[in-house]
Formats: C-alpha cells, structure tokens, sequence
C-alpha cells in the first residue's frame, strides 16, 4: 500500500517541529497565507529548507539562534487516497483564479477568518511580498492584474499544500525530523 503515499516536508524550527511530533495544533496556525489558516507542507525539500531557515532566521537575536530555534523539517508520509476523499481546491498553474483565491484568502485573514471551508487546497507558492500587494489592492494603489504579475512564482518546482481542518491532518504520519545546516546559500 505503500503506493499510496508521498512524502511531504514541513520547514519549521526545532521547538515547534518537537510540538508538531506531539501533535500537529491548527489553531496555532496563521490565518494570513496564501490559502488561508492551515498547516502548510510541500513536495519539495529545497522549499522546505528554505521555510525552515526563514523561521530560524526571524528568531534570530544579534546574529545568534536562541536554544530551540534551530532550522529542521519535518518528514512526512502523505496518504494520498485519504486526502481525496476530502473537499479541495487545487491550482496546477498560477492563473488569475490563483492570484484571486490567494488575494481572498489573505484579505480574509487580515480579520482572522477563513475565506473558504475546503479540507484542503494545492497549488504554486506565491512570491512576492504578498501582505504588503494585498494592502496595495484593498487601498485601490494596484489591480488585481499587477497583483497576479507581482506574485507569479520565479520557479515551478515550489508547490504548497494546505491542510486546513483534522480529517485532512489525519492524512498525515510522521517519519521524522531532521536538523539542516544554517547554509549562507539560503539567505
């Protein structure tokens, strides 16, 4: 049945990757992400490296990582036919749907809500500075056009997927955690 899996990085510091061994918490989650409050994995080490190093990064005190910030990501098997029996909404490509749905969800979250209820959602990882393009917007300064230009992905290879309630978490089994190296290449 192994088939049936994928395996899937979450890149976070090593407190919270030692709370996320314990049990993955939703409502510790942020509401203002691309696809909304929910714990966010992907396919892609590299990607998860850099989250993890990113969160290291703004823990960091005069150039130092307090005891229990160091970068890891969290290894996990993802039951793939499980998590399709649930509701979703992917994007294989950025297209204005996307950049709408992300707009949406992050405008939403400004006032800690949910823009939709899917178990779920897939799809590219923005890039750009997504907060400050959704203020643009909602202050009349950019289009929605000019927001889909400004955060359309420099590279494909970085999807994100967003497990936004238990029955999608279930889906979920972790193998492990691993500590990665500050790498100056990730700055």
């Amino acid at each position: 049945m192994m088939e049936s899996y994928l395996f899937c990085y979450h890149g976070t510091t090593k407190r919270d990757g030692e709370n996320i061994e314990q049990r993955i918490d939703l409502s510790r989650a942020r509401y203002r992400t691309d696809f909304g409050k929910g714990f966010y994995v992907t396919n892609n080490l590299k990607q998860a490296k850099k989250w993890a190093i990113g969160r290291a990064k703004d823990e960091m005190v005069d150039g130092r990582l307090p005891a229990g910030t160091e970068p890891v990501v969290v290894y996990f098997h993802l039951d793939i036919k499980k998590l399709m029996s649930l509701t979703t909404k992917q994007f294989e490509q950025p297209t204005k749907e996307w950049a709408e749905f992300i707009f949406n969800c992050r405008s939403t979250g400004f006032k800690n809500e949910l823009y939709h209820a899917f178990d779920y959602t897939f799809g590219p990882l923005a890039d750009g500075r997504t907060n400050i393009l959704v203020r643009k917007i909602l202050n009349g300064l950019i289009t929605l056009d000019e927001f889909f230009n400004s955060i359309k992905p420099l590279y494909m290879t970085n999807s994100q997927l967003a497990l936004h309630t238990e029955a999608a978490i279930e889906c979920l089994k972790i193998v492990g955690v691993e500590e990665i190296e500050m790498d100056r290449l990730y700055f």
